[in-house]
């Protein structure tokens, strides 16, 4: 296995655990948010923590692997999915972190994170797919 392979299979690995933080972090906000429950930010700071990390390892092996000539679903779309679901999990604690309420932190995290899920799930079909 050359360092092309063991990169590749280390970001999909880390995907994996990257996108059930997420999606473990988008339904507590969801249930949170509807039990009334105080606003914590663990795990949505750990998902806004996780996503920039895979991002970087991702731009890695792009540029190692030279992506760029590939497939325009590897090479575009991909890290655009990905670049905005790493901003929106930041987005989301900046905006929990402003909110007046409980309720309206719980709303930020699930609706921000709940985008950004959808854009990694949009990212690793772009990738499957290229």
């Amino acid at each position: 296995m050359n360092i092309t392979e063991s990169l590749r299979d280390g970001h999909e690995y880390l995907g994996y655990a990257v996108f059930a933080v997420v999606v473990v972090s988008v339904v507590r906000a969801v249930m949170q948010g509807r039990a009334g429950a105080e606003y914590s930010d663990g795990l949505a700071k750990l998902a806004g923590m996780l996503l920039p990390l895979q991002l970087v390892y991702g731009i890695v092996i792009f540029v190692q692997g030279r992506f760029w000539e590939g497939s325009w679903l590897i090479a575009i779309i991909h890290p655009l999915a990905m670049l905005a679901a790493v901003g929106l999990a930041g987005a989301s604690t900046a905006r929990a972190r402003r909110a007046d309420s409980a309720s309206e932190s719980w709303g930020a995290i699930a609706k921000f994170q709940g985008i950004a899920l959808v854009l990694v799930l949009v990212g690793i079909g772009a990738a499957s797919a290229g």
